[in-house]
């Protein structure tokens, strides 16, 4: 009768006959199996470790028991418990099939639960050695690989995790998800063609939902463009290396000869005139920039960049003309705008004074960065991250490059590889601010609390600018508060009232508490046996105002306790009145 009583779903039917079964045959264990599954599934997950314990304690039980008691105790977060009680029966060699195979998947998971925490709360080398031992319960799953390689590359040990994605898609299929993650990362180590690769087999792969389509197919043609462009680039990495050298007849030279091949591309035109700059002949590099902007429509960067130019000629009132004429285009980045808006007020201060030419040029590394900003302002995020790079190459300890750098990948939905670039250069540049704190927000939206409040902390730390202040510091203080709260509805998950009560006091005394937390101390004063004051608590919960459902349910059940049957019956009344 219990069986079918739990088969249509009828617990409290259920429990009345197997507890009748229990008395009838107190030494047998499957009214025991029977009673705890049914508690179980009424959510009384406790009490169903109770009937269990209760049982191996004073009779000979089987292992499917104690693997039964594991898998509850796995529910109620009992880690360390869970994982003896599964070890132990998987061991004994005396489970069925079934039974066996349950075991491992609840071992794994347990595995991959510690492997994630630790990985969210920044303790990367315990994330790799704890999704390793997963690995080894099942080689062929993917979720541990996935994450070693993640962990990897948060440390900056892009190699490593390389060689570990390689090794598993070489000896299995591979998902879309996987694919995309090495795609990503092959990109970040500038390897194009296997990006493209990578990109290409994830959108082809069943796995990949619509909302990650996008993202893959603007990353392909990113890396196809890329690939296509590198000619360029290396033939423009040519014209400054003869700059760096000072050879500026033999960059002139290169330059020129760019300029015929891509008739309608800005970045040789920039490169010529650098090298025209360097080599002392500003007004032809004016001239360069005149013929091109004839025939083409020019950018924001090369407006500034001709700009730069008349103004070391002499002619501040073209000079003038072009930085205006820069800060009128739409969407400009705030950095790009206070350099233009600088470089205006230099160039009419000194027409006013009638005085000479002030300032200089724009440098390459100027160029790049106002290339970025253009192509963020023109929506093209691929051509942004190129810029970026060129400018970090040119001074690889410049934030303002990374943060370029970061922008663009995130446009682009490159999370993953954004939190890998701003690690890469917090490593060798650790006490830089903004970056910090970009990580920080990135850290934030992909759950490692932990590590933004470290990034946050840093971040004010070593001089934030002033009007970054304020939003970091409301970060910081929403991330600790996220922090705390975690840890309070974790404790009280696990009926750990201690913890519960300290946690959710702790997270009462911030600003931003909400109703939640509130409810988890009164809990915990309840789980302790402080009733009354549970509802002394409950009490001023509700006379804040504005009090959920669950409030009045929670002092509708500690009036029942203490006897108020009228006071319960209102509160349960209010708390289906709110919903």
């Amino acid at each position: 009768m219990a069986f079918a009583r739990l088969a249509k779903g009828d617990y409290d039917g259920a429990l009345k006959y197997a507890q009748r079964a229990r008395s009838l045959a107190p030494a047998y264990e499957m009214p025991v199996r029977l009673l705890a599954d049914i508690l179980n599934k009424s959510g009384r997950i406790g009490e169903a470790i109770d009937v269990i314990n209760a049982f191996v304690a004073s009779h000979k039980h089987s292992m499917a028991l104690i693997a039964q008691r594991g898998h509850l105790r796995k529910r109620l977060m009992d880690v360390a418990g869970a994982e003896a009680d599964l070890r132990s029966a998987r061991d004994s060699g005396a489970l069925t099939q079934e039974q066996a195979a349950a075991v491992d998947v609840a071992l794994f998971d347990l595995a991959m639960s510690a492997a994630y925490k630790d990985f969210n709360e920044s303790r990367l080398n315990e994330a790799i050695e704890k999704a390793r031992a997963a690995h080894e319960l099942d080689k062929k799953a993917e979720a541990p690989v996935g994450l070693i390689a993640e962990a990897y590359s948060r440390q900056g040990r892009a190699q490593a995790a390389l060689d570990e994605l390689n090794r598993y898609i070489s000896q299995n299929k591979a998902s879309g998800r996987l694919l995309a993650q090495r795609g990503y990362l092959h990109r970040a180590m500038q390897d194009l063609k296997g990006a493209a690769a990578d990109f290409e087999a994830a959108l082809a792969a069943p796995d990949i939902e619509p909302s990650q389509t996008l993202p893959l197919r603007n990353a392909l043609a990113e890396a196809a463009k890329a690939e296509h462009d590198s000619i360029m680039q290396a033939e423009l990495a040519e014209v400054y290396a003869a700059i760096a050298k000072r050879d500026y007849a033999r960059a002139v030279k290169a330059a020129r000869a760019l300029r015929a091949k891509y008739p309608n591309a800005e970045a040789p035109l920039f490169a010529l005139m650098t090298a025209l700059t360097k080599s002392r002949q500003v007004k032809a590099a004016v001239k360069e920039a005149d013929a091109f902007i004839k025939d083409n429509t020019p950018s924001s960067t090369l407006l500034a960049q001709r700009g730069y130019a008349r103004r070391a000629t002499g002619d501040l009132r073209g000079a003038i003309a072009d930085f205006r004429d820069a800060l009128a285009q739409p969407a400009l980045e705030p950095a790009q705008v206070k350099r233009l808006k600088l470089a205006l007020a230099e160039a009419e201060r000194a027409n006013e004074q009638g005085g000479s030419p002030v300032g200089a040029p724009a440098t390459p590394l100027q160029q790049a960065l106002n290339s970025g900003y253009d192509a963020l302002k023109a929506g093209r995020p691929d051509e942004a991250v190129r810029a970026a790079r060129e400018a970090h190459s040119l001074d690889p300890e410049a934030e303002e490059p990374v943060l370029l750098l970061l922008t663009a990948l995130l446009r682009q939905g490159c999370k993953a590889e954004a939190l890998a670039e701003a690690n890469r250069y917090l490593a060798s540049v650790p006490q830089s601010p903004r970056v910090l704190a970009q990580r920080g927000f990135m850290r934030r939206q992909a759950k490692d609390v932990s590590g933004a409040v470290a990034d946050f902390e840093q971040a004010l730390k070593y001089g934030l600018p002033a009007d970054q202040k304020p939003n970091v510091t409301r970060a910081l203080d929403e991330a600790r508060y996220t922090l705390v709260a975690e840890k309070a509805f974790k404790a009280l998950a696990a009926r750990d009232w201690v913890s519960a009560l300290r946690y959710g006091r702790a997270a009462e005394a911030f600003p931003r508490a909400d109703e939640a937390v509130f409810r988890v101390t009164i809990a915990a004063l309840a789980g302790l046996g402080h009733t009354d004051e549970a509802l002394r608590a409950s009490n001023a919960l509700i006379a804040r105002g504005k009090a959920t459902g669950q409030a009045y349910a929670q002092r509708a059940y500690l009036r029942k306790t203490l006897g108020d049957g009228a006071g319960a019956l209102a509160d349960f009344v209010k708390a289906l009145d709110r919903g």
